[in-house]
C-alpha cells in the first residue's frame, strides 16, 4: 500500500509531496468588527442620488481544504417589533462576487458576505395599499439577498419579506460548504429610522 494511501497527497512549494490526513476539511470562522471601516461597515453613494450604510462580516477558512460553494442564510429568532416583523422563512445572502455562492481559498482564505443594509431614503412615505404607513411597520433596513440587493431605486421597495423594522431584532447566521464545513453566529441587528446608525452585535 502507498504510504500515502490515506492522506492528501499535496505538493509544497518546493515541489516536495506531503501527505496530509484524509479528513482534512475547511474551517470556517465569521468574523465581525464595526471598526473594520468599509470592510465590515461601508457607506456609498448609490447611482439614484440615495446612500446605503452597508453591515457585512467575513468569513475565515483556516482549514487545510478549499471551501467549495459556501452559501450563507439569515433566519429571524426574535424581534421587538411586532407591528413590522421580518417573515420567518431563511434568506439566502448575498457575497462580494454578487452570487449567492462563494468558494473560500484553503489556509487562511476569507471572503466578504454582506447581512443586511439601510438606504436613506427609506425615510420617505411608504404606502400599503394607498395607506401611509406609521413608522413602526415602515422599512428602515433590508436583508441583503440577492433580490433586495439589486434595487437601488430608491422610490421602489419591493420584497418587503426582507424588510426589517426599527427595533432589535435576532438572527440567526449559518454557512454552509459543500463539503459539509459550516459556522454559525448569532447577531442582534439595531434598526431605527435614522439609516446612518445601523448597527448591529454578536450574541451568545
Amino acid at each position: 500500500m502507498d504510504s500515502c494511501s490515506r492522506f492528501y497527497t499535496i505538493s509544497d512549494t518546493n515541489n516536495q509531496t506531503v501527505c496530509y490526513p484524509f479528513f482534512i476539511k475547511p474551517k470556517l470562522s465569521i468574523d465581525y468588527n464595526p471598526n473594520y471601516h468599509d470592510l465590515c461597515v461601508q457607506e456609498a453613494d448609490m447611482p439614484f442620488g440615495n446612500k446605503r450604510r452597508f453591515l457585512k462580516v467575513i468569513i475565515r477558512n483556516t482549514g487545510w481544504q478549499v471551501a467549495e460553494n459556501c452559501e450563507a442564510s439569515l433566519t429571524l429568532e426574535n424581534t421587538t417589533n411586532i407591528a413590522r416583523p421580518p417573515s420567518t422563512e431563511p434568506k439566502r445572502l448575498i457575497w462580494d462576487n454578487n452570487q449567492e455562492h462563494r468558494t473560500i481559498g484553503a489556509r487562511n482564505g476569507d471572503a466578504v458576505l454582506y447581512i443586511v443594509f439601510s438606504d436613506n431614503s427609506f425615510t420617505n412615505p411608504q404606502f400599503d395599499n394607498g395607506k401611509n404607513l406609521p413608522d413602526d411597520r415602515k422599512t428602515y433596513a433590508m436583508i441583503a439577498t440577492i433580490r433586495s440587493f439589486a434595487n437601488v431605486n430608491p422610490s421602489y421597495i419591493p420584497f418587503v419579506q426582507d424588510g426589517i423594522g426599527i427595533g432589535n431584532t435576532n438572527f440567526k447566521l449559518v454557512v454552509k460548504v459543500t463539503n459539509r464545513a459550516y459556522a454559525e453566529q448569532r447577531f442582534k441587528i439595531h434598526v431605527n429610522s435614522n439609516w446612518h446608525e445601523l448597527s448591529m452585535e454578536r450574541i451568545s
